[in-house]
């Protein structure tokens, strides 16, 4: 079986925003160094107001997804893998400027996994089962219990 790097080359650089849209709304988690650690907030509130457990687990993920499979089809149709502009996606902007945009797709048959793609690559990927949930939650999963 073919090993998969991680999909999101972190060789380098730092992840400094991620920002989620998806069906339940659009929102930026942005990433920042303070005395020493990472700290994440919420787009317009501070970190205070930011959950840092669950925004650590989606960096995590993120970090961490690596596909189980690649799709080969020449003639790939991204609209029946369900990536499409309209769909789920993650922009990842780097401390060296640098984007990477994560498309989510549809799930696979047979609970196998969902189907998500880079922008900058033509392949669609086969990630497994569960992995995009973290992706497609709302803004408030992100917010500090009042």
């Amino acid at each position: 079986t073919q090993v998969f790097a991680n999909l999101i080359d972190m060789t380098d650089k730092k992840i400094s925003s991620i920002a989620v849209k998806n069906g339940l709304g659009e929102y930026e988690l942005r990433v920042e160094e303070k005395d020493d650690k990472q700290v994440y907030v919420l787009e317009g509130l501070d970190e205070s107001k930011t959950a840092q457990a669950n925004a650590s687990m989606l960096v995590d993920s993120l970090i961490n997804l690596k596909p189980v499979q690649a799709i080969d089809d020449e003639n790939l149709d991204l609209s029946m893998y369900g990536l499409s502009s309209t769909g789920a996606q993650l922009t990842v902007t780097f401390d060296n400027g640098e984007q990477t945009i994560l498309m989510l797709g549809a799930d696979a048959p047979l609970s196998q996994g969902s189907y998500v793609k880079l922008e900058s690559d033509p392949k669609v990927y086969l990630i497994e089962p569960g992995e995009k949930e973290i992706f497609l939650n709302e803004k408030s999963f992100y917010l500090e219990a009042e």
